[in-house]
């Protein structure tokens, strides 16, 4: 099943896809967040295939959903399934940003391509949520 992963913010949304079998992930691009940033990302949906969006919700370290974040999220996500027949879950996206900020200092990026730092923390939420399907 291909997937497309979504790092919701409300500058930025990140994209990623990824697909069940063969199991891959990848950063896709970052997205202008605000409004009409639903109809931007079921545009990417459609674009690239996918079948399903996994939006990433924001989760405290206790486990517990909650905020003026996570609620602007449940929004997004509420317009999404409004404008597209694809399947909308949510998945937790707890420390993502800051593992893809990890990887970005561990790994680097070529001088050529810059590091989308959104995109990539949708593709660790996507990663994340697909590991859990297997």
């Amino acid at each position: 099943m291909r997937l497309l992963g979504v790092d919701y913010g409300t500058k930025r949304v990140g994209l990623a896809i990824g697909d069940t079998a063969p199991f891959f992930v990848e950063p896709l691009k970052t997205i202008e967040g605000g409004e009409g940033a639903a109809q931007r990302v079921a545009e990417a949906a459609i674009e690239e295939g996918a079948e399903m969006i996994v939006v990433g919700l924001p989760v405290s370290l206790a486990g517990h959903e909650g905020g003026e974040t996570a609620e602007k999220v449940r929004v997004f996500i509420e317009e999404l399934e409004q404008i597209t027949p694809l399947e909308v879950c949510a998945e937790d996206e707890r420390l993502t940003t800051v593992i893809a900020d990890r990887m970005h200092r561990e790994f680097g990026t070529s001088s050529r391509k810059k590091f989308d730092r959104d995109a990539v923390a949708a593709a660790v939420m996507l990663e994340t949520y697909i590991e859990r399907l297997q």
